[in-house]
């Protein structure tokens, strides 16, 4: 007997300013295709009646066999205005079970920061913790056979009032060319409202920052995608009409390596001509090659994370680099004219006046 391909609707209901486009739906949307599912976004930021647009997705589109809504942040990180986002998503999700019946999954990296604690308070049916390309796409299709999805990796659902989870899943990126296809968000829009074209290099990260929520939510493995990738990846996006990125690694060069080759590949390419873009960086390590290589494949800038100067501080934050890391750091960019910033993180246990006033100092 003939089964129709199921349907996921993924909702946007980030509505931070300056606008983010959704990076994550775009990369779940791919994921959804390949598997054989249609995907439909409804983009929220855009909307002046969220929940009349969604219905109206909703009634033109469905049936759907699952909502999922990303969970980009938990919180808006502001001492002034301290906004707490989950009773929205916690309201949103029981609109969506009440009025439509459709079982609702949570995911997204403020997710995955601590998912047994936003699935139990929003009561969402599932939740994905971690990458979600994979997990998704077989928990969509088995709902829609009606087969057990308990056993799915990455997955938090409900049993008996209890929450339970799987271990979460890291795809292999070398494995999904088809990332690189960015057909499903509106991309361009974004881009002329105000944002930039966004993409990943890589994901995870090595590190062991004491305060990160990278390793939590993407892997303390770094996987890397292959540079061929990469520029595919740029090219859609710049046949979309845009031309100023911003790379969503948590640090692009690490490992130094991988960094080098996604530059040489935009630079052979010629992508480097068309595009400018920034990203995040470690001072450590930063070589003079890599400053170079950046500047010539198009990079305008760098925000690197010192987070101090102080070497007491860096040591109780868990920080690999040093003084004399930061001071070759910023002579590399200077030397290849390439603009970079750098952010402190002031108020972390242990800090006082003199460790405080050493960062500045130095900076």
């Amino acid at each position: 007997m003939f089964m129709a391909a199921p349907k996921v609707i993924l909702i946007n209901y980030n509505c931070l300013v300056p606008p983010v486009a959704p990076l994550p739906l775009d990369y779940l949307g791919s994921a959804l295709e390949e598997a054989g599912i249609k995907p439909f976004l409804a983009d929220l930021v855009w909307a002046d009646a969220p929940y009349r647009f969604l219905e109206e997705t909703i009634a033109k589109n469905g049936p759907f066999v699952l909502a999922a809504v990303t969970v980009r942040n938990i919180d808006d990180s502001s001492f002034l205005s301290r906004k707490f986002f989950l009773p929205e998503i916690r309201e949103l999700a029981e609109w969506l079970q009440q009025e439509w019946s459709l079982p609702v999954v949570l995911g997204g990296c403020g997710f995955s920061i601590m998912p047994a604690e936003v699935l139990r308070y929003c009561n969402a049916d599932y939740g994905v913790w971690g990458d979600g390309e994979d997990t998704l796409a077989h928990l969509a299709n088995r709902l829609h056979r009606g087969r057990e999805i308990t056993s799915l990796q990455g997955l938090l659902y409900h049993n008996q009032g209890q929450v339970k989870y799987n271990p979460p899943q890291y795809v292999s990126l070398p494995e999904k060319e088809h990332l690189s296809k960015r057909s499903l968000v509106d991309n361009h829009l974004y881009f002329v409202r105000g944002g930039q074209g966004n993409l990943e290099t890589k994901r995870g990260c090595s590190g062991s920052c004491i305060y990160c929520a990278d390793p939590l939510a993407r892997g303390k493995k770094q996987r890397l995608r292959p540079a061929r990738h990469v520029v595919k990846e740029f090219q859609s996006l710049i046949d979309q009409g845009i031309e100023c990125f911003h790379l969503c690694d948590a640090e692009f060069n690490r490992p130094p390596s991988h960094a080098e080759e996604i530059c040489r590949a935009l630079i052979e390419s010629r992508i480097s001509k068309k595009i400018s873009w920034y990203a995040y960086c470690s001072p450590e390590p930063f070589s003079r090659e890599l400053a170079s290589l950046m500047k010539e494949a198009g990079c305008a800038g760098i925000n690197f994370g010192v987070d101090s100067a102080s070497e007491e501080m860096l040591s109780r934050l868990g920080r690999d680099h040093d003084q004399s890391s930061l001071k070759r750091m910023a002579r590399y960019c200077h030397q290849n004219r390439l603009p970079f910033m750098v952010d402190l993180l002031i108020g972390a246990p242990g800090e006082n006046r003199k460790t405080i006033t050493e960062s500045i100092d130095f900076v």
